[in-house]
């Protein structure tokens, strides 16, 4: 898993990774994930972080999401939080998906990894060693579906 600065260069261009966020990106972002597959993922026991997050990529990628989630952790240089829009994340996604030489291959995947786990790790998405920690319950009904479990035995 690579490290995530706050600039990104891919291809031409230059993002940065977007820190504080709006509730409406807080609330697109979620949707995207439930999308991917991932919004409930959580680490099985005896999985380390970094193959938590090669699975998360993996199921990113299968789920053909992988871009999408990535455009929505990055802003183009001169923009900021407040700018973001989802139009600005479809942009991105579309212009990494046809970034084609084998540098820039390399770092998406390893930002992908270390921004999708900071994520989980940072608490905004149910990352949890536990299948029913941390879930919502009222009266004893379940807010949340069970999650889904990524890697493992």
């Amino acid at each position: 898993m690579q490290s995530v600065n706050e600039r990104v260069t891919l291809g031409e261009r230059t993002f940065h990774v977007l820190t504080d966020s709006t509730i409406r990106h807080d609330h697109w972002m979620a949707a995207q994930l439930q999308r991917a597959g991932i919004a409930h993922a959580h680490l099985d026991a005896g999985m380390s972080p970094a193959a938590f997050a090669d699975a998360l990529v993996d199921q990113l990628m299968a789920s053909g999401m992988a871009t999408v989630i990535l455009a929505g952790f990055l802003l183009p240089d001169g923009l900021t939080a407040r700018d973001w829009t989802p139009d600005i994340a479809a942009e991105c996604a579309a212009y990494i998906d046809g970034l084609m030489a084998p540098d820039d291959k390399a770092t998406v995947r390893g930002i992908t990894a270390g921004l999708v786990a900071g994520f989980f790790r940072s608490g905004l998405a149910s990352l949890t060693t536990s299948p029913t920690a941390s879930r919502p319950q009222t009266m004893g009904v379940s807010l949340m579906p069970e999650p889904v479990a990524i890697g493992g035995p």
